[in-house]
């Protein structure tokens, strides 16, 4: 596929309308507006995994295929923080390299692929940003977040054997600092320990942007 830059942007476009439009809503209304979006998000990954019983979800996006549909339908108020955390991240980042580089990372994949991950990761972020903007997440919570982070990261090695054939996998190269071998081959110890100390600090902080931006949301908001 080409264009997919563009076919992003107009898919981003799409969606901020569409947020805009359920955010008028009421409560009840809005509620099953994203019910029904993460439901369909959770069946048709389900229906991957029973088609292609092999592709376990390791990444934190695919993950979030499942959890975050779970935590949304079942209202598991506990994990909102991490549902929120999830989305923001994985969608935020999924649409940046569809911008930037789409046609680089996903050129090659199947049309149906790349349409149902367009829906997929804006299903994400529409429940974050309308989560964010009706739901208090207070700053006890980034200790969800944490737990999330080690979770997916234990659950991601845990797995490591089952994908050990399957290339690259982005979640391993943050893990295991596969660029470091790349770019500092000759100062490896030095190298992977400024890499981790870097990486527990901006997983840190990304914990505690959840936390700013419901405050800064609903601020908006009430203005």
């Amino acid at each position: 596929m080409g264009h997919l830059n563009l076919i992003s942007l107009l898919w981003i476009i799409f969606l901020f309308f569409y947020i805009k439009f359920i955010s008028k809503k009421d409560e009840e209304i809005r509620n099953r507006f994203l019910k029904v979006q993460l439901l369909l998000v959770l069946l048709y990954n389900i229906g991957i995994l029973f088609v292609f019983p092999w592709k376990l979800p390791v990444e934190l996006s695919t993950s979030s295929y499942f959890v975050v549909p779970i935590i949304a339908i079942f209202n598991i108020k506990y994990l909102k923080a991490w549902g929120v955390y999830a989305s923001v991240l994985t969608g935020f980042l999924y649409f940046i390299a569809m911008l930037s580089i789409g046609n680089t990372l996903y050129g090659d994949f199947p049309s149906y692929s790349v349409y149902t991950s367009l829906y997929n990761h804006g299903a994400l972020l529409t429940y974050a940003y309308i989560t964010l903007s009706t739901t208090r997440i207070y700053k006890s919570e980034r200790i969800i977040i944490w737990l999330g982070i080690i979770f997916s990261a234990v659950w991601a090695i845990l797995l490591r054997p089952i994908n050990a054939f399957t290339g690259r996998v982005f979640i391993y190269e943050v893990l295991y600092g596969y660029a470091i071998k790349d770019y500092f081959p000759n100062n490896l110890i030095v190298a992977y320990i400024i890499y981790y100390i870097l990486l527990v600090i901006a997983l840190v902080l990304s914990a505690n942007a959840v936390h700013l931006l419901n405050n800064k949301i609903n601020k908006q908001n009430i203005i």
